[in-house]
């Protein structure tokens, strides 16, 4: 049993799923999981992986040099527009916003007034300069 999990492990680091792994063992994905968990190796982030085998350089050329679109230098290269779209922004170093900065109108503790003509339809509130309206 422990050569087996030690045999997951060197998988695992070998960038195997582990639901390849567990197909190559012949064991449950989850089993594949408690037996990294109790070895604390380090889990990598679940979701698709990205496409290491386009390099950045080709991504910067299709953008800067030829001037496509996200959309269109992901059909070029076999990537998704959000793909192609986060790998520019790593590349040219602009920071992921998971989250718009907060204003000072979505800071305040008082209450946004309506919007002209929306008074008494429900409640307002302005984000990014953009007004918009609750129920």
């Amino acid at each position: 049993m422990a050569n087996r999990r030690r045999r997951a492990i060197a998988l695992y680091q070998k960038n195997m799923t582990t639901r390849e792994i567990g197909d190559t063992l012949r064991v449950d994905p989850k089993t594949v999981w408690r037996w990294l968990a109790g070895m604390d190796v380090a889990r990598r982030r679940r979701g698709p992986r990205g496409r290491t085998d386009v390099p950045d350089e080709l991504i910067r050329e299709l953008i800067e040099d030829f001037g496509l679109s996200y959309a269109e230098a992901g059909d070029e290269v076999g990537m998704s527009k959000s793909g192609v779209m986060q790998r520019w922004w790593r590349i040219i170093g602009r920071p992921r916003a998971d989250r718009a900065p907060e204003t000072a109108a979505t800071t305040s503790s008082e209450p946004s007034a309506p919007a002209p003509g929306l008074a008494g339809t429900g409640t307002t509130q302005v984000r990014n300069g953009q007004q918009r309206r609750f129920r």
